[in-house]
Formats: structure tokens, C-alpha cells, sequence
């Protein structure tokens, strides 16, 4: 499973470095929730010179690529601001309460929260939403991580950074992150990526400068 699963995970990491890097700015200091062994975070940081990436794990694995703290979840171990920028990827679906990491990262954020995640554009229980179900438990079931199987729409994913206290900045609806013939599951339609920020806050939107 795992060399099976080995050039999927090789063809997404370049296309969330693609789409995330130019979010970020040389001297950012980054934090990327629940980074696994880091190369997220490594890959960023050669994509974009000066940028420091640490992570954020509640199993450190040990031998990570990048800086890691680990945690019991709930609240991070990080004072507010303590990030210029914070990146989590493909985790929140992951929590039963989601509205937890959400709040947490926009609180430790100085300036935005790039949140990568699926999405669905209807209802659960259709076509679409059981190929994001099928393609979340086969990589993740040889790491023993549950799935809550938690998708929401686009309007959903509004509502829910409304309601941890943040708002959408940019947003791609769209994203090409695997290989043919993976792209039939994986279609783009179903990964979603979003710049959030505190809601009030005075920032310039990541990416424009």
C-alpha cells in the first residue's frame, strides 16, 4: 500500500508547494498543524528562501524533516501571533471538533491561515462524496488515523471559518495535485484550498506582495 500510495504523495506535495508558496514571504516564520514527518515544511522552505517552517504534531514520530512540537490537541502550545503564517493541510477533516484547530490557528496566526482540504458540492452521500471517503481511508488507514469522513461545501467551509472567528481572503476551488490515472478519483473539484484571516483584522491579503 504504502509504494502504491508512494508517487500520489510525491505528485501532491509538489502541487501544495505549487499553490502555497507563493502565500508566503522570505522571513516568515510558518507553522505547519499536524506536519507528519515534515516534508511539507521542508519543501516549503527550499521553495521559498528565508522562510522557517516548524511543525505542530500530536504523535511526533521522531526524525522529522523539519522543527517539531508535539501536543495533547485542544489548545496550541504558542502564544497569539506567535506565526506569521499558518499552514494545515488535509487535517481538519480529520478532528471531531474542528472548529478547535481552526480557532487555534487563526489565534497563533499574525497574518493568515492557508487551509488545505476537501470539499463536496452537494450533500453527503453522493458519488462525490464517496470517492473523497474512498480515497481518505485508503491514505490514511495504513497510518492508523480515523477519518471522521467530515466534507463540507464550499458555503460550509464560509460558515465554518466564520464561525472560528475568520474570513476568507482567497480561496482556490480547484486543485490538480495528482498524477493520471489518479486525477479520475482525485478529481481537482474535490480539493480545496483557502487563505483565511482573523475576522476585523487589518492585513494585507497573503500573495500580494
Amino acid at each position: 500500500m504504502r509504494r502504491l500510495h508512494a508517487p500520489v504523495y510525491a505528485s501532491r506535495l509538489a502541487g501544495l508547494v505549487a499553490v502555497m508558496a507563493p502565500h508566503l514571504r522570505a522571513g516568515d516564520r510558518v507553522l505547519d498543524v499536524g506536519c507528519g514527518g515534515g516534508a511539507l515544511g521542508a519543501a516549503l522552505m527550499e521553495a521559498v528562501p528565508g522562510v522557517v517552517v516548524e511543525g505542530l504534531e500530536r504523535a511526533p514520530r521522531g526524525g522529522e524533516a523539519i522543527a517539531v512540537t508535539g501536543f495533547d490537541g485542544g489548545a496550541f502550545p504558542f502564544a497569539d501571533g506567535a506565526y506569521d503564517v499558518v499552514v494545515i493541510a488535509d487535517v481538519i477533516h480529520h478532528d471531531p471538533e474542528p472548529l478547535v484547530p481552526l480557532a487555534e490557528c487563526l489565534r497563533v496566526a499574525g497574518r493568515a491561515v492557508v487551509v488545505k482540504d476537501h470539499k463536496t458540492d452537494g450533500p453527503a452521500v453522493t458519488w462525490p462524496w464517496l470517492r473523497i471517503c474512498a480515497m481518505d481511508w485508503l491514505a490514511n488507514v495504513m497510518y492508523g488515523v480515523p477519518c471522521e469522513f467530515d466534507y463540507p461545501t464550499r458555503e460550509g467551509w464560509h460558515a465554518r471559518f466564520a464561525e472560528a472567528g475568520g474570513r476568507v481572503v482567497a480561496e482556490v476551488e480547484r486543485l490538480q495535485l495528482y498524477p493520471r490515472p489518479y486525477r479520475w478519483v482525485f478529481t481537482p473539484r474535490l480539493q480545496y484550498l483557502a487563505v483565511v484571516a482573523r475576522s476585523g483584522a487589518a492585513v494585507t491579503p497573503v500573495g500580494s506582495g
